[in-house]
């Protein structure tokens, strides 16, 4: 028979009072924890989306701003509920006044023309409906210009 040191039996006892509480569903889950962290932080703890894409302010007064498009509809505006907020253009609207879809599915970003309360251009040309989106292309907002990079050409999520 094997006799355990003192400190062997400590670290015994600790591991079945450890297998106990989280048995008891006293100890937190890796997920708990996670959100502690984070709140301990501030940050945010709402559920996090990969990235799909970006837009890259290439001129105007966000020039070498990033902005980063997830799956779903991405609306571009100055007002802070939009999802992509772009401030210093006074041109740009408050309010949608740029819509950018990605759709994982297809992995393929889309500028929607219809849905835009701004006027768009999308490589110097008016867009009034759906236009598919392609990395390098240049989209005019306001007075600004972007260029739109599909993450998707690098990296499958």
């Amino acid at each position: 028979n094997y006799i355990l040191t003192p400190k062997e039996e400590k670290d015994k006892e600790e591991l079945q009072e450890r297998k106990y509480k989280f048995l008891k569903g006293e100890m937190p889950t890796e997920e708990e924890k996670y959100i502690k962290k984070r709140l301990d932080k501030k940050l945010s703890v709402e559920e996090e989306f990969p990235i799909c894409a970006w837009i890259v302010c290439i001129e105007g007064a966000r020039k070498g701003q990033s902005y980063n498009i997830i799956e779903e509809k991405n609306y571009i505006g100055k007002d802070d509920t939009m999802s992509i907020q772009v401030l210093g253009d006074e041109e740009i609207r408050d309010i949608r006044d740029t819509v950018i879809a990605f759709d994982m599915r297809n992995l393929t970003g889309t500028l929607l023309g219809g849905e835009c309360k701004g006027f768009i251009r999308l490589n110097g040309n008016t867009v009034y409906e759906s236009a598919k989106l392609e990395s390098g292309d240049i989209i005019d907002i306001g007075k600004s210009k972007f260029m739109y990079m599909c993450f998707a050409d690098y990296h499958k999520w």
